[in-house]
Formats: structure tokens, C-alpha cells, sequence
């Protein structure tokens, strides 16, 4: 039986899921017509791909020009890197650092091309790439390493040995669960020096896009009047492997959906957030990679993270504290029943676990912890 819904608690999520989805609006007007084309006064120059996923990494220095400017002397300037085709790249001696985001799949010959163009048009510039892929793995830097200072990847491996690993199959997930399900892979070594992995950094990824920046701008209470028990919107299409696994999450979530009020319908993207700061727990297994934007949807409206185990990776912030800001599970979802089952019925844990997880992302934004970053790049 649902709880009655909090007419405060409702209230306080679609204000805050409207505010953050006309940011993300207003971003799309922002990069149009705001972020500045190559002039003599430009130093530091960013080619991003137009993606949300990739402009999460784009966004946070266009929020933070002004202190960026005051405190690094970094004139910003920004090209969309389907506009390099048509670009007519002159010569830039004042621009200090570039930093580059490509396509997930792009030609090897017509990469290094451009990237040797590049290095001609920016003959004083720090190169910087920032990888916002969902995996892992290192797969471009054999191939681009060497025009780059920083590889920049919203997460790391914790272990360094992970890299150089043998997998089944393109990643490492690829490899857990293409054993587990028996799916047809075939075997995958990076070759990877090792002496770059001295050049990887941990930066910032969902969690600096605008609609997220919004909605952990305002410091909220959470509290255990939620009417959705368990949160499980997630689809099941996709490759073999991801197939599998999303339908094994998904039949745990059958099993729940027994006894709790829970929600797996699809909705439009308003309703999905809102649905979320309504939830008291939110179930997120892995996509491509382990992170997800519901992931970060949950930290920041309120909702217990139930998630596979995390412990592999480094993210900055670090804001996957088993037991802390989220509760791992097995891979296998083994012990999916009896952790939700526990959660939901310990309501001061699971608002002291959320609540937690809302904070360091509300700190990371109030404290401009991106800007430590920026020193790390420089």
C-alpha cells in the first residue's frame, strides 16, 4: 500500500526538476550563442563533441569562466568538433592548452591527421583529452597518446593493472558478464604503455551537466514520506551481454514488485526525475560502463542508491562510499532481495545514506571543487 504523497515533498521535487531542465534548456541557447569563437585574446581552447554525455566535461569551465579568467587567467573559448571539417584553422601562438573530445568510434588515419593539424594550428598548447566514454579502458591511447599531455576520464580504474588486462570482450564488463551469460565474445588486450598511465586524471562527469548542477544547487531535507518504494526504470535492449544483465536486474525488481509499489514504466524525462525525488530507493545497474545518470539523479533527489559494487573505480568527487552514499551489491544481483528489503524497512538509514550522497555533490558545486581540477590540469 503507497504511502499518501507529501504535498510538500512534491511540490519542493517539480520545482527543482523544472528549474534544472530549463537550465539544461537555457545551456542549449548558451552554447550558441555565448561560447566565445578563437580570438587573439583566447588562450585556452576546447573542442567537445556535441553530446550531453561529453558536454557534461564542457559545461562546468563555461560555469566557471569568470573565476577561471580571474583566478587562472583562462580566456575561453569553445568549437564544436563536427565544425572541424570547415574550420579554418590559422595559427594560434597565444593559445596555452587545448583540450580535445572526439567521436566514440572515429578512424584512426583521419584522427591522427587531424590531430597533427592541429598540433601545427596550436604550436604552444598544452593538449589535454578529456574521454567521455562509457568504459573503462584506455582503447585511444595507443593510437593518440602521444599528442597528449593529460587523459582526462570521468573515472579510473583504482587498480593500474586492470589496464593491461586480457579481456572477454571489449571492456571489463564485457568480460564479467559475457562469462557469466555464456555470450559469444572474443577476447580483447589494449596495448597500452605504461608509462602514459602517469598522464590519466579523474575529472568530473555527470554530475557537472547543467540540469544536475541545478538540481544540486539547493540544499534540500530528505525525508522517508515516499510514496515509490523501489525506482527501476531501466530498459533491457541492447547487445547480448547488456541484454542479459538488465533482464536479471529486472527480475529481481519483478520479484519486489510482489509486495512494494514500485515503478519500471517508461515516462517522459519531467515525470522519470520527479518519479525519483518520490522514491525512497532507486535501482541503477551498470549500462556500457558502471556510471549511469541515474546514478546521480538519485544522489540528488534523495533516493537511496542501490547499485552494483563500485569499489573498482575512482571518481571525482568520490561519491560512491559503500554503505555511506549508496549500497553495493554482487554483479549478479544475488543479493539484490535481501539489501532492498533491509533498506526499506530501516528508514533512518536510508535518509542518513541519502542525505549523505546529496552532500557531496551539494559541496563538490558550493565549494567550486572543479576548480582544484583546473589547477590539476595546469
Amino acid at each position: 500500500m503507497a504511502e499518501l504523497v507529501d504535498f510538500n515533498l512534491s511540490h519542493s521535487v517539480v520545482y527543482r526538476v523544472l528549474k534544472s531542465l530549463l537550465n539544461q534548456k537555457i545551456w542549449g541557447f548558451q552554447k550558441r550563442q555565448i561560447l566565445k569563437p578563437i580570438s587573439d585574446h583566447s588562450n585556452f581552447v576546447f573542442i567537445y563533441y556535441p553530446n550531453s554525455i561529453a558536454e557534461a566535461q564542457l559545461y562546468p569551465f563555461y560555469e566557471n569562466r569568470h573565476r577561471l579568467l580571474s583566478d587562472f587567467d583562462i580566456n575561453l573559448s569553445a568549437i564544436c568538433y563536427d565544425r572541424l571539417a570547415n574550420f579554418k584553422l590559422e595559427v594560434y601562438p597565444n593559445v596555452k592548452t587545448l583540450c580535445f573530445q572526439c567521436h566514440f568510434s572515429p578512424d584512426s588515419s583521419c584522427l591522427i591527421a587531424l590531430l597533427s593539424k592541429l598540433r601545427e594550428a596550436f604550436p604552444n598548447a598544452q593538449f589535454i583529452y578529456f574521454d567521455w566514454f562509457a568504459h573503462n579502458d584506455l582503447r585511444l591511447m595507443p593510437t593518440i597518446g602521444d599528442f597528449f599531455a593529460k587523459y582526462v576520464k570521468k573515472t579510473i580504474f583504482r587498480d593500474e593493472h586492470d589496464y593491461y588486462k586480457t579481456t572477454y570482450g571489449d571492456t571489463n564488463l564485457m568480460d564479467y558478464y559475457g562469462k557469466l551469460y555464456e555470450c559469444s565474445h572474443t577476447p580483447e588486450k589494449y596495448s597500452i604503455p605504461r608509462d602514459s598511465i602517469g598522464n590519466l586524471i579523474v575529472g568530473a562527469g555527470f554530475l557537472t551537466s547543467p540540469y544536475l548542477v541545478s538540481l544540486f544547487s539547493t540544499k534540500t531535507t530528505i525525508t522517508g514520506s515516499r510514496p515509490i518504494d523501489l525506482n527501476a526504470r531501466f530498459s533491457s535492449n541492447g547487445h547480448d551481454w547488456y541484454r542479459h544483465m538488465r533482464s536479471a536486474a529486472m527480475t529481481e525488481v519483478d520479484i519486489i514488485s510482489e509486495s512494494f509499489e514500485v515503478v519500471q514504466d517508461s515516462v517522459n524525462f519531467r515525470k522519470y526525475l520527479t518519479d525519483i525525488g518520490k522514491s525512497k530507493i532507486t535501482f541503477s545497474p551498470f549500462g556500457y560502463g558502471e556510471i549511469c545518470w541515474r546514478d546521480y539523479e538519485a544522489f540528488a533527489l534523495g533516493s537511496l542508491l542501490i547499485k552494483p559494487d563500485m569499489s573498482h573505480l575512482i571518481c571525482n568527487p568520490e561519491i560512491f562510499i559503500p554503505y555511506e552514499t549508496y549500497i553495493p551489491i554482487s554483479w549478479d544481483f544475488s543479493d539484490f532481495n535481501e539489501k532492498f528489503r533491509y533498506y526499506i524497512n530501516n528508514q533512518s538509514e536510508r535518509i542518513r545514506i541519502a542525505k549523505n550522497a546529496f552532500d557531496v555533490g551539494y559541496d563538490f558545486h558550493k565549494n567550486r571543487e572543479f576548480l582544484s581540477h583546473i589547477g590539476e590540469l595546469l
